[in-house]
């Protein structure tokens, strides 16, 4: 089983991170399962658009989780986003410039992958979610973890670390451990999120 993850920046000229995860196709019960079933992990930077979908046409995983709006809201929030500010985390309104940018970049990217299935996730909620410490975590894949590209000292970076959460919410949603927020009558507005606690 393959999944990517995908941090995706504002701009194609700053980094987005990408992660491809191997999978040994076992029932996830804990977290800590689905840890120990990670045969690799693959993280990389991406840039441009053509970049990222060619890459993940190249890989044809089972599913794409993408950090980035995949709608943009009509007044300030979407319905996702309001029930993530209900739990006390902090989307950015796609009405803002920056995020309008990054929105309309998601929906590009995703109009040019039909036919690949594809989830928008919000990446500060896995990690609360799963309650997962950064430095643990990162230590218990060392051995399974690669990096394409310079190691900047051994370490990766947020982005890449971010696109890590996105495939980990990927594998949940390929056994149906996770729930849809938002509305879901409009799939430009539902962000898919662990239920393990």
């Amino acid at each position: 089983m393959i999944v990517v993850g995908l941090d995706l920046s504002g701009k194609d000229t700053n980094p987005s991170g990408f992660c491809t995860i191997f999978y040994k196709e076992h029932e996830i019960t804990s977290f800590q399962s689905l840890v120990d079933n990670i045969e690799k992990v693959i993280v990389e930077d991406v840039f441009s658009n053509e970049d990222i979908v060619n890459r993940i046409k190249e890989l044809n995983p089972n599913l794409a989780a993408i950090d980035a709006p995949f709608g943009i809201a009509k007044d300030i929030w979407r319905t996702s986003e309001t029930f993530l500010l209900t739990k006390g985390f902090k989307p950015v309104s796609t009405q803002l410039i920056n995020m309008r940018g990054l929105a309309e970049r998601a929906v590009s990217i995703n109009n040019q992958l039909i036919g690949y299935r594809k989830i928008e996730t919000f990446t500060k909620a896995i990690e609360s979610i799963l309650q997962i410490n950064k430095e643990y975590f990162l230590d218990s894949i060392r051995d399974r973890l690669e990096k394409k590209g310079n190691w900047n000292r051994g370490k990766i970076s947020k982005d890449q670390y971010d696109s890590i959460l996105c495939g980990l919410c990927a594998l949940l949603h390929l056994q149906n451990k996770t729930e849809q927020i938002g509305n879901k009558l409009d799939a430009t507005d539902l962000i898919i999120l662990p239920l393990m606690q």
